[in-house]
C-alpha cells in the first residue's frame, strides 16, 4: 500500500498555491481525523479487552449495524465524546461504521496502543471510485511494521480468527491518523499529493 506520512512542512510546501488536503472529517463539528479517538477509562465500564483482535471481536459483539439517519435522523453523526462512545457500546447499539471504527480506535488506544489508527476509504469496486479521494467507509488500521498494516472493520456478525492484512481487494484506504495528530495518505490519494508536491519544485 502507498502511503504519505503528512507534515505541517508538506502543507507549506504547497502554499499559497494551493492548500493540502482535507484533513478534517466528521460531522456535527468537523474536526481533525486524530480528534475523533477518545481517551476511555476502560476500569470504569469493566473492558478487559486489549490484544486487537479481542478489541475487534468486542466491538463485533456490540455493534447492531443501522445506519445513521435511522438512528441520529441526521445523514452523517460521529459520536461527538468519550460519553457518547460508552452509550452507544453498552445501551444503544446501532449504529453505522463510523461509530464501529471510533470504538476500535479508542479502545485499543485507551488500552496503551500508539499503532493504531482511525481510517477512512472506499468499500467495493475501486472502478467505482469518483476520484482518488472518494471515500464510504471508516475503519481502523494496526501498523505492524514500517509499511504493513493490518485491517480491523468491526462492521458484520461474524467472529475474527485472525486480524487480514490491509491490501484487500475490497478495500482501498484514502487517509488515516493515530491519535496523536500524525496523518497519513494512501494508495492513488497519496500519489496525486506526492505529484503536487514534486511539480511545486519548479517554483
Amino acid at each position: 500500500m502507498k502511503t504519505l506520512a503528512w507534515t505541517k512542512e508538506r502543507s507549506d510546501k504547497l502554499l499559497p498555491y494551493e492548500p493540502g488536503p482535507n484533513l478534517t472529517f466528521g460531522s456535527p463539528g468537523r474536526k481533525h481525523l486524530s480528534k475523533w479517538i477518545y481517551q476511555l477509562d476502560l476500569e470504569r465500564f469493566n473492558i478487559l479487552v486489549r490484544e486487537p483482535i479481542d478489541v475487534l471481536n468486542f466491538v463485533v459483539e456490540h455493534m447492531i449495524y443501522d445506519s445513521d439517519d435511522a438512528v441520529h435522523g441526521v445523514g452523517e453523526y460521529w459520536f461527538q465524546n468519550a460519553e457518547d462512545l460508552y452509550d452507544w457500546l453498552f445501551d444503544k447499539r446501532h449504529d453505522d461504521c463510523d461509530a464501529s471504527a471510533q470504538a476500535v480506535a479508542s479502545i485499543l488506544h485507551s488500552a496503551g496502543n500508539k499503532d493504531v489508527r482511525l481510517a477512512l476509504g472506499f468499500y467495493g469496486d475501486k472502478r467505482a471510485m469518483r476520484s482518488p479521494s472518494h471515500m464510504n467507509h471508516a475503519y481502523c488500521l494496526l501498523q505492524t511494521g514500517e509499511s504493513d498494516y493490518k485491517l480491523l472493520d468491526a462492521v458484520g456478525d461474524q467472529p475474527f480468527q485472525w486480524l487480514e492484512n490491509a491490501d484487500q481487494p475490497n478495500y482501498t484506504t484514502i487517509i488515516s491518523a493515530a491519535a496523536d495528530g500524525r496523518i497519513w495518505l494512501h494508495n492513488d490519494h497519496a500519489k496525486e499529493w506526492e505529484e503536487k508536491l514534486s511539480n511545486r519544485e519548479v517554483f
